[in-house]
């Protein structure tokens, strides 16, 4: 009778089995399919609003289409802004060799990358040795940031940095993502490579301990995935070590943006791409979310990107260096970044002051009525009593705002000045040219 038991409990457990089998292989082919739609033709529904100049028939197609566009942005609309850890895993998936957090301001459709230093000073809080000790772990009560994940170890690793990230910029982050160096390599390699400048010295290193050997030659050149690889985790030739190593992986970054998530690219690789993301990829965010996101992706450019790196310097304690964290600083461009209203960052609300520093004064007439017919509004134009130059000078105080201009202009160039008059966010010089 047991037996029986027994055999019946078996088979009943293998019926689940398959069944959640397939449940989960049904999922994961209607994931694809969401965000291969979403991809194909989630674009036409981003901005609805700059269909408002144009009629509209009131016949029963078109009141499908809209209402269909209104399900659809129900069901995939991201938070405002979503702030996500993202950290970059040597191959033995322990040390977080890179550490930023992203933040995506749908509304605007721009992305703050704050970079952290793996050496910043970390102090754990009685929560974080509570934590630790929850995984009956005993680290040290200081420790560097990129440590967290070592002593948690692989199992908890991610969790815990997620946390102590969180009390050392005083946020709620929404995901983590944990990329480790052969999903780098695949992505770099699939979408075709990265073109990117490296210094004129080039970049040569060699640790056999890690089987980490860098030779990469100066100047402008496509990096494929072990290049890309060499770039982001160089830094013994920088003078400043891995403060110069965050601004190189910034400017990989930006390429990487600019390049590589295309919507022709994602269209192309994407059976690869979400391969390499279950196999490689460690996070807490939701594949079916990747729809909610993929519509803004044809948006991201080099211009709609910012970088910041934690406010902060170097002090060496008992021996060690360490990255110290300039809390008040840190605060303030906190509260910049996640915190601040889009409102000024809208178009329409730009407060936009155009200075006439060409040889013919219909220059600037003519750009005020081409920004205004693209309901930016200009306030004045007065005659610029500074030195005339050839390129038109989109002056700013912020780095968030302001770029979407530069399409207006054919030679042009952005600037911020943290001393602009209050009264106004932009102020463009015009060129001679």
């Amino acid at each position: 009778m047991n037996k029986y038991k027994s055999e019946k409990i078996k088979l009943i457990s293998k019926f689940f089995s398959v069944i959640f089998k397939i449940l989960g292989c049904f999922s994961l082919i209607m994931s694809l399919i969401l965000i291969m739609f979403s991809i194909f033709y989630g674009f036409k529904y981003v901005d609805k609003s700059s269909d408002n100049d144009h009629n509209y028939n009131n016949n029963k197609e078109t009141k499908t289409k809209n209402n269909f566009s209104d399900f659809v942005d129900k069901v995939t609309l991201p938070p405002k802004k979503t702030k996500i850890l993202v950290l970059g895993l040597d191959k033995y998936e322990v040390l977080t060799d890179s550490i930023f957090v992203l933040c995506f301001d749908r509304e605007i459709c721009f992305i703050n990358v704050l970079s952290i230093p793996r050496d910043t000073y970390i102090k754990l809080s009685s929560n974080m040795l509570k934590n630790f000790r929850d995984i009956k772990k005993k680290p040290p009560n200081v420790m560097k940031v990129n440590a967290i994940h070592s002593w948690a170890g692989k199992k908890f690793g991610n969790d815990l940095a997620k946390k102590q990230i969180e009390e050392l910029l005083n946020i709620k982050l929404d995901y983590y993502i944990a990329i480790n160096m052969s999903a780098l390599r695949k992505i770099v390699d699939m979408t075709g490579g990265i073109y990117m400048d490296i210094p004129e010295k080039g970049l040569n290193y060699d640790d056999p301990v890690q089987n980490l050997h860098i030779h990469i030659k100066g100047g402008r050149q496509l990096l494929n995935g072990q290049m890309a690889e060499g770039v982001v985790r160089f830094r013994k030739g920088y003078k400043r070590a891995d403060l110069q190593r965050i601004e190189v992986q910034q400017q990989f970054m930006r390429e990487f943006f600019s390049q590589a998530l295309t919507k022709e690219n994602l269209k192309n690789n994407i059976i690869g791409l979400l391969t390499t993301f279950l196999q490689d990829v460690q996070t807490d965010f939701n594949i079916t979310n990747i729809t909610k996101y993929s519509r803004y992706i044809n948006k991201i450019n080099s211009e709609s990107i910012a970088f910041d790196m934690l406010p902060g310097n170097t002090k060496t304690i008992d021996k060690v260096s360490y990255y110290i964290c300039d809390k008040k600083n840190t605060q303030q461009l906190i509260d910049k970044i996640f915190y601040s209203s889009n409102k000024k960052t809208l178009p329409e609300n730009y407060k936009i002051k155009i200075l006439d520093g060409s040889n013919d004064k219909n220059i600037a007439i003519n750009k005020k009525i081409l920004l205004e017919k693209n309901n930016y509004k200009v306030s004045q134009i007065e005659n610029y009593a500074g030195e005339k130059k050839e390129a038109t000078r989109i002056v700013t105080s912020q780095k968030n705002i302001g770029t979407d201009l530069k399409k207006f202009f054919n030679n042009s160039v952005f600037e911020i000045d943290n001393k602009m008059p209050e009264e106004f966010d932009i102020i463009i010089i015009t060129g001679t040219i």
